[in-house]
């Protein structure tokens, strides 16, 4: 229907025309936004509106079919939790939840192999996990004061909401392309508008413009910069054959350009939460006062990022509500109870539900695998090697500077497969490499059996 306005404005700016479709639609978010969040509506016209306009982006922004898995797989959840003991009906739902999502990566890798063309799969990971922790959270509910975690005794839910607000929360606009995942409660308190003071939302203008104006800042690189530092040179003959600190300088800056198109979209989404106020959260201090923050939808920290001191430190401000997803729900259903340390099974089962989210395709598990033994690590420096730089504020530095430099660097080199994807590529590329970070997580692991746990005075423990 609009084909012909798209098809000739997207040949002229040089984008592809689904491109510029998604990206109207993720712009159109701020507008719609501030308007959801000033109008008064009864509370069943905010979950119409939101399902209405996400349906919208879907057909829309990504294809006229590609609303029906999304939509099949949510109904089949709600009967799912209808019909399924509340003792069981959360592992029930998470299978199929990821079924659901495993069987759509396969289905476009059967259609076509290695494409970043936009469909609906990027829509199903943020209903996975909505879809997978509801169930969790209706358990919850029903465990009660039983259940020892504050974090999931605080979103637990006593009874299965309407179809409406179901689909409401789930089709979401303002975070339903690119997420990030809020909670069912979260969405829950911010309808009913019980997260505000006198139930009235407060300015959102400068919470909103503030990740706006950062995600217009990056965009700029994220237009120009795929062409100028492309990940694919990187298997190449020629790139092999250049100096290894020139590989390591251009495999850095391309895999720091491929985050920028990450934190972009993630930024947009920001943006347009805090415009309609679901972003808005209040903190009481230990004076009792009240501290209000805009970072509920918040999913990337790009500092942190860019320069983390570990693995686990990037695994918690990257993609922030997918990490507290797999923390929540698979993690710590995993692990023993606390005070038992958990075993690395559990690390390695977190990252290989993660690596199932995102696809199959050989890169995501040459990434995560290597990322599992990395946070592994990083907690075993911590434990052994960390103290011994305690006793002086000199050596923390160095410590710190120099866990920031290898943790970059060694992201960077795991992160490549993760761009690259194909099996034969990323074996390329790893050569090229001499698979150096490999062959650095390899030492690092057997120098850290061989050290043994120091003993630290209390005093030094506490240090940050």
């Amino acid at each position: 229907m609009f084909d012909s306005f798209f098809d000739p404005l997207a040949e002229s700016l040089g984008f592809p025309a689904q491109t510029l479709k998604y990206l109207v639609c993720m712009l159109s978010t701020y507008p719609l936004a501030f308007f959801f969040a000033r109008v008064h509506m009864p509370i069943p016209m905010k979950h119409l509106f939101s399902i209405v306009v996400s349906m919208f982006f879907m057909v829309f922004g990504i294809g006229p079919w590609e609303w029906v898995i999304p939509v099949a797989s949510s109904v089949v959840v709600y009967l799912l939790l209808i019909l399924c003991p509340r003792t069981s009906s959360h592992r029930i739902v998470f299978l199929f939840s990821m079924t659901v999502i495993v069987a759509c990566h396969i289905y476009l890798m059967l259609l076509r192999w290695i494409s970043w063309d936009l469909d609906f799969t990027g829509v199903q990971m943020i209903l996975t996990i909505k879809l997978s922790s509801i169930g969790y959270n209706l358990y919850d509910g029903y465990l009660g004061e039983k259940q020892p975690d504050p974090y999931k005794r605080a979103h637990a839910i006593k009874a299965l909401p309407t179809p409406l607000e179901y689909f409401g929360w789930l089709f979401f606009f303002p975070s339903f392309l690119t997420g990030p995942a809020i909670e069912y409660t979260e969405y829950r308190d911010y309808i009913n508008l019980s997260m505000f003071p006198n139930k009235t939302i407060p300015s959102t203008f400068i919470p909103a413009m503030r990740p706006f104006a950062i995600a217009m800042v990056l965009f700029p690189c994220v237009a120009v910069a795929p062409s100028l530092v492309p990940p694919t040179y990187m298997i190449t003959a020629e790139f092999g054959a250049q100096p290894f600190y020139w590989k390591i300088g251009y495999m850095w800056l391309s895999m720091c350009f491929c985050r920028f198109k990450y934190y972009y979209a993630w930024k947009i989404s920001e943006g347009a939460s805090n415009a309609c106020g679901v972003g808005y959260r209040v903190e009481k201090t230990k004076e009792g006062a009240s501290e209000i923050h805009w970072d509920r939808a918040v999913n990337v920290s790009i500092l942190p990022c860019e320069f983390p001191e570990n693995f686990h430190q990037m695994s918690k401000e990257w993609n922030v509500s997918t990490a507290k997803w797999l923390k929540n729900y698979v993690y710590d259903r995993l692990a023993p109870p606390p005070p038992a340390r958990p075993p690395f099974h559990v690390t390695l089962a977190t990252y290989a539900v993660s690596a199932l989210w995102h696809g199959l395709f050989p890169g995501y598990y040459f990434f995560f695998i290597f990322a599992a033994f990395g946070d592994n690590l990083g907690r075993s420096f911590r434990r052994k090697l960390r103290p011994y730089f305690l006793g002086s504020s000199t050596l923390k530095k160095f410590y710190d500077v120099a866990g920031i430099i290898v943790t970059t660097l060694t992201l960077s080199y795991a992160a490549t497969t993760f761009v690259l994807l194909g099996g034969y590529e990323c074996y390329d590329y790893l050569k090229n490499m001499y698979f150096i970070g490999h062959l650095e997580v390899l030492l690092a692991i057997v120098i850290m059996m061989l050290v043994p746990s120091p003993h630290v005075p209390q005093k030094f423990v506490k240090v940050q």
